[in-house]
């Protein structure tokens, strides 16, 4: 289930409010991790059917995206680690046997990084956020109805 404190932590992050972001994310309980990651995935892949059209992404698509972030991000203190994010698209793409073998916390890093991305570029994603956060939401459940089957 979607907590409304998973929305809330996103809507911060994308709006750029970082202080209230890491204030919400540090009330959100561990045990709705599994949750929280779906819910990310549901609204990075809205972004991305808002960028590259609703459909699978071709690999041009994601090497794209892959070497934007890296140019982006070069001078930071983690740099992007390319492979997780590379890995994290093709998963979100069918191949999802990416999704175990990219340790957790990168997932939610790449999650981060083409959110921010698309939501920065795409001029409707910021002034629209609890839209697409209702969109997300709406996706994640269909995602979880999918995963039973």
């Amino acid at each position: 289930m979607v907590d409304s404190a998973h929305r809330e932590f996103v809507r911060a992050h994308i709006l750029g409010e970082t202080d209230r972001a890491e204030a919400i994310l540090a009330r959100i309980p561990a045990e709705q991790e599994k949750d929280y990651h779906l819910f990310l995935s549901a609204l990075v892949k809205l972004l991305l059917d808002l960028r590259f059209g609703e459909g699978d992404m071709t690999y041009r698509d994601i090497t794209g995206l892959v070497a934007e972030l890296e140019d982006d991000h070069r001078n930071d203190t983690h740099p992007v680690e390319p492979f997780a994010v590379e890995g994290y698209l093709r998963a979100l793409n069918g191949e999802e046997r990416f999704f175990t073998e990219i340790p957790l916390g990168e997932q939610v890093r790449a999650q981060f990084l083409i959110m921010s991305k698309i939501a920065t570029q795409a001029p409707d994603v910021i002034p629209n956020v609890d839209e697409y956060l209702t969109r997300a939401e709406a996706e994640y459940l269909r995602m979880v109805k999918d995963a039973e089957g």
